[in-house]
């Protein structure tokens, strides 16, 4: 890990996306993350069969813990838990491993990050008010603005809910809030990290499932 002042982990979910993992370890700005971390396995909630060997994003990250071993890079199957639990537990993670911001990406998008810009940004953004903060998001050629940058100072968690999409509330440690109504407020994109959706590795089984998953209550 290189000695810097403030640091910045990335923090992938992922299941049966091996080639959408070795995408993210190959890109270019991969060095300005001072942690990587790969949280494997399938949704309690979610129908569908492995389409790759069940240990090929398991194998690849062990790879690259030899190449990378400059970064640390944290690996760890959590099979059966829900989204929002494994969103969580990725966060629990995160806040262990002792960094200052946290970006959230999935293995089928794409995170770059010009770090010389983010050290200065970076500096801004610990002194505000808020604590998550808008990634534009490349959504084939549709640029969102998506709360993906947490302050991890806030510790942040998800709870299961029963009544609402419980992926989509991401609560501060300090205050309780949805950390994700932050980006409402502030109307600031981060502009040293961007998000690219790309999902070229995906089959029309692997889409059938996931939308099936979407309209799955409560996940």
């Amino acid at each position: 890990m290189n000695e810097r002042n403030i640091t910045i982990g990335l923090i992938c979910n992922v299941w049966d996306d091996p080639l959408g993992v070795e995408r993210i370890l190959n890109q270019e700005t991969i060095f300005g993350f001072d942690y990587l971390i790969f949280i494997d396995g399938q949704f309690s909630n979610y129908q569908g069969f492995h389409e790759n060997d069940i240990y090929a994003v398991r194998d690849i990250v062990q790879q690259y813990q030899s190449i990378y071993n400059s970064i640390p890079i944290y690996y760890e199957n959590v099979d059966g838990l829900t989204e929002a639990e494994k969103r969580d537990y990725s966060f629990k993670v995160a806040s262990k491993l002792g960094m200052d911001f946290a970006l959230v990406c999935d293995a089928d998008e794409i995170p770059y990050i010009d770090r010389e810009k983010f050290n200065v940004e970076a500096e801004s953004l610990l002194l505000a008010e808020f604590g998550c903060y808008a990634i534009v998001l490349d959504n084939y050629k549709l640029e969102q603005r998506r709360p993906r940058l947490f302050d991890m100072r806030e510790k942040p968690y998800l709870l299961q809910e029963h009544k609402t999409g419980s992926h989509s509330h991401i609560y501060s440690s300090l205050d309780g809030r949805d950390m994700a109504v932050d980006i409402t407020e502030c109307l600031y994109s981060v502009e040293s990290i961007t998000l690219k959706h790309n999902k070229e590795f995906y089959s029309k089984y692997r889409f059938q499932c996931r939308n099936d998953y979407g309209i799955v209550p409560n996940h």
